[in-house]
């Protein structure tokens, strides 16, 4: 019973790492709007020269811009506490095993 209780803890913690991992791989492909072949080329014109048109769509592309910016410093808060997870994954992994093989071994 103990073994088995082990064994589901060592599993569910496995499996919250893994989709941790997964979300921030799906992050890193994602598209970063910042750059963007249009937004860089509004952004390198004179704003006193955007046709109306133009300064609409950079307008958009800037606030686009803008919250990728401030979600990317989100999920870099949430890479660092994933990588501090992982840490504390394979430690109760090793004193899980530790825990299981040692008094096999006193036996």
């Amino acid at each position: 019973m103990q073994r088995k209780r082990i064994s589901m803890g060592i599993f569910a913690l496995m499996f919250v790492a893994t989709l941790g991992g997964l979300s921030i791989a799906a992050r890193e492909t994602e598209e970063n709007p910042c750059q963007d072949r249009k937004y860089l080329e509004l952004k390198e014109k004179d704003i006193n020269s955007l046709s109306t048109r133009e300064y609409d769509l950079f307008k958009s592309k800037d606030e686009t811009c803008n919250q990728y910016k401030q979600s990317d410093r989100s999920v870099k808060v949430m890479e660092k506490t994933a990588s501090h997870s992982n840490t504390l994954l394979w430690v109760t992994v090793v004193v899980g095993v530790a825990g299981i093989v040692i008094p096999f071994l006193i036996l």
